[in-house]
């Protein structure tokens, strides 16, 4: 028999699920002082350059250290706002430049932006074949060894997302985090912490039932957790507690977790600290993770926990308008729960 239910995504950490699109520093603009950028309506843009004789200039000055914010501001003196669809927080793990003697020059400029998917008319949503995909990894290690895998999974529909207001948008900086906190030049448009998503996910319970599914997100984050993510946490315990990262325990008491989107670092999209036991699991990842990253191949023996670095993104913590510290956040990390509808 069919069964359909709301399911709703609480985020607890960022969420990215990419559009493809990757927007060059001339395609947006970045204010600084303030930490947002601003997203062009690239036709008006063009017709403003053209009305206005700088399109040559524009495209003459066009460099990998170009800043259009500094080009409209200060070089043109361009009021810039009705040229943009819509701005969205910027999210660094470091908040200004020093010079060599500690003092502060600038804050930090951007890079390339990965943009999340929206639909035809701007507005943000999670395919729901991003959602399947994550309840898939969770749910096939359960599967009996005589069922038919794909006969399973063709009985579980999930539809797009409900489109999400543009305000629950924020740019996040990517850090890998091992010994110390790496930021990288990488900067993605994801859904920010405590934004609800709702889906519409149905199944035949002659294939899947409400308990297997919450059994087996249970399990997954509970292997997860016990078997990578404590092990990690308690090496560099004292950094991650000052920086308030939450460790958030295995509890079926009020959703379970799950681990949606990219960025999310590869335990969480693999089945192999479900299935094996923790030696095991940490082994068969190590040999995979050498073949495809230059950290790891020149690794003589296996560490403690594989991967070593978690992924994560940065909040900056202010009070009176100074930073006064930093609140880690897991990539792609979600509370689910379901909601039958009669």
């Amino acid at each position: 028999m069919k069964k359909t239910y709301r399911v709703t995504l609480t985020a607890l950490g960022p969420i990215f699920i990419g559009s493809g699109e990757k927007l060059k520093k001339y395609e947006y603009i970045f204010d600084k002082p303030k930490k947002v950028a601003h997203m062009i309506d690239h036709t008006k843009f063009t017709k403003y350059l053209l009305e206005k004789n700088l399109l040559d200039d524009f495209t003459s000055r066009v460099n990998s250290h170009f800043d259009l914010y500094d080009y409209l501001v200060n070089k043109k003196g361009i009021v810039f706002m009705p040229l943009v669809k819509y701005s969205v927080p910027v999210a660094q793990f470091r908040t200004e430049v020093k010079n060599r003697f500690g003092k502060p020059i600038s804050s930090p400029p951007m890079n390339d932006l990965n943009t999340f998917v929206k639909d035809a008319f701007g507005r943000p949503y999670i395919p729901g074949s991003s959602l399947k995909g994550a309840l898939r990894t969770a749910i096939l290690n359960d599967l009996k060894e005589d069922t038919k895998e794909n006969e399973v999974f063709a009985h579980l529909q999930v539809l797009d997302s409900e489109t999400i207001d543009l305000e629950n948008l924020k740019v996040y900086q990517k850090v890998d985090y091992s010994k110390t906190a790496k930021p990288l030049p990488l900067y993605r448009e994801c859904l920010k912490p405590n934004t609800e998503i709702t889906f519409t996910v149905s199944f035949d319970d002659k294939y899947l039932t409400l308990k297997k599914i919450q059994n087996a997100l249970h399990k997954t984050y509970q292997n997860y957790y016990i078997k990578w993510l404590k092990g990690v946490y308690d090496s560099h315990a004292d950094e991650l507690k000052k920086n308030t990262f939450a460790l958030d325990q295995p509890s079926q008491n009020q959703g379970e977790i799950i681990y949606i989107g990219g960025g999310a670092g590869f335990v969480s999209k693999t089945l192999h600290y479900k299935s094996k036991n923790r030696d095991q699991a940490r082994n068969d990842s190590f040999e995979i993770l050498q073949q495809f990253s230059a950290t790891y191949s020149k690794m003589r023996s296996v560490p403690d926990n594989v991967p070593v670095a978690l992924k994560l993104a940065v909040e900056t913590k202010t009070f009176n308008g100074r930073v006064t510290g930093k609140h880690y956040l897991e990539m792609g990390k979600a509370r689910i729960k379901f909601e039958e509808l009669k």
